[in-house]
């Protein structure tokens, strides 16, 4: 339940700042958008304002919940809240849907402003309204997540640093994880490409604002990613509710403890860091002490003393076994059989084969989709002819979906394989017969 005449309170409060956003996101949205439009289409126009609302919705549901839950790191302020004739739950839900309506209103008002202005000039994108209610509940669930961070953070630096970490150290995870298994997937691979496109999709399960663009991009996407982000904001929401009901005045303004705090995101970024730097070719002592005392300095500020314990080392050395053995069972189980020299062929909507033998360079590419047995010779005859990992002739095989997500392998080869790849590209084109294939940019039909 809500209190009606806190939520009125909290209104006539804070007004001047609902206006201010207000106009802020209006400036930020539909202006900019028009002043784009007669140099834009409507599909870039629409893609223009969703990527602006979503940034604007995120601002806002970062700062809202921060702002309507700092008087519980300061003891005077949480003292006197706490003594309202308010029941604690009913407190924390007029805060709750206050931080909601003040950071969702303000972008869902300028967001379907700026649609219904691009329908007009163009034409309306059904598209537009659904992500108008992507926009709602992604924005809500970033208000879950900072609702939470405040509830268990005990002084204002702490809510402001962890919130920030819970944004930006799942796009660092990522991109370490990325490092560190291009490194270790070259190491079973004949050739180069995309052997790990299924770690793209991680991001989606770490990173909010990585799940809301794939929400953007896709036309058909899966439920799976929002209907986990939809579970774990529930989770979230009623730990953040029973730590607020459960927060007294004493513990404002001290350290915060929780281990979904500083322990968690410090461990989550020196893992990271370690298992990216583990992945790399070139591995130096240096690097992991330079490591080792960004890992003390974190740890010294946030027990906020300096403050040497043996247990540190002992954990960041376990942290470089712990890397080595992950490294071992992935490359002994080809990272859990998700990585495949072959591709699937079955669902592509275009193809491309790029070769460049000697002095002989060619680009073959169609949209026939009846091409699946000729590109899946052509690999199987370039993985037997054993390819190196560096050598002046290269063929390249690339697939494009639907969704225009591009898949591909190339294959190095050494100058005395020659002739063999000059006659498997022939082979190849003699296998188009009937095709209609794209040749230097020349269009011919294969007979």
């Amino acid at each position: 339940m809500i209190s009606k005449n806190y939520f009125k309170y909290l209104i006539n409060v804070n007004k001047k700042y609902l206006i201010l956003f207000t106009v802020i996101v209006f400036f930020g949205v539909p202006l900019t958008v028009g002043f784009n439009l007669n140099g834009a289409d409507a599909l870039s126009s629409f893609q223009i304002t969703f990527v602006l609302a979503m940034s604007a919705g995120f601002m806002l549901a970062f700062i809202c919940p921060l702002y309507l839950y700092h008087f519980i790191n300061d003891k005077k302020g949480s003292a006197l809240y706490f003594s309202l004739p308010i029941k604690k739950d009913d407190l924390f839900m007029t805060n709750f849907i206050f931080s909601l309506c003040a950071s969702i209103l303000p972008v869902f008002i300028n967001y379907i402003l700026t649609v219904l202005m691009i329908g007009i000039t163009y034409s309306f994108d059904s598209y537009a309204f659904i992500h108008a209610f992507y926009l709602i509940l992604f924005i809500a669930i970033e208000n879950v997540i900072v609702t939470f961070v405040a509830a268990l953070s005990h002084n204002t630096l702490d809510s402001l640093v962890l919130s920030a970490c819970y944004f930006i150290i799942p796009v660092v995870i990522c991109a370490c994880g990325m490092v560190y298994l291009e490194n270790i997937v070259s190491t079973f691979t004949l050739g180069t490409g995309s052997y790990i496109d299924f770690s793209f999709n991680i991001i989606y399960y770490l990173s909010l604002q990585g799940c809301s663009v794939y929400y953007f991009i896709y036309n058909d996407p899966s439920m799976m990613p929002l209907i986990y982000w939809c579970i774990l904001s529930i989770l979230l929401f009623n730990a953040s509710k029973r730590m607020f009901y459960f927060r007294d005045s004493g513990c404002a303004d001290e350290r915060t403890t929780s281990f979904f705090g500083y322990p968690l995101i410090i461990s989550l970024c020196i893992f990271s860091f370690v298992f990216a730097f583990y992945g790399l070719k070139k591995q130096t002592y240096i690097a992991y002490l330079i490591l080792l005392v960004i890992f003390m300095v974190l740890y010294f500020f946030s027990i906020r003393k300096i403050e040497f314990n043996y247990k540190i080392v002992l954990l960041f050395m376990g942290m470089i076994l712990i890397c080595m053995g992950a490294s071992t069972v992935l490359s002994n189980t080809k990272c859990f059989s998700t990585v495949h020299e072959y591709m699937n062929y079955n669902n592509y909507s275009s193809w491309s084969v790029q070769y460049g033998i000697d002095e002989d360079y060619g680009v073959l590419d169609a949209s026939d989709k009846t091409c699946q047995k000729e590109l899946k010779d052509l690999q199987k005859a370039l993985v037997d002819l054993k390819p190196v990992k560096d050598g002046n002739l290269y063929i390249t095989i690339e697939t494009q979906d639907e969704n225009n997500i591009e898949r591909y392998r190339t294959y190095y080869f050494e100058e005395n394989k020659k002739e063999q790849l000059e006659k498997i590209v022939k082979d190849f084109k003699a296998d188009l017969k009937g095709k209609e294939v794209t040749s230097n940019n020349d269009t011919i039909l294969y007979q």
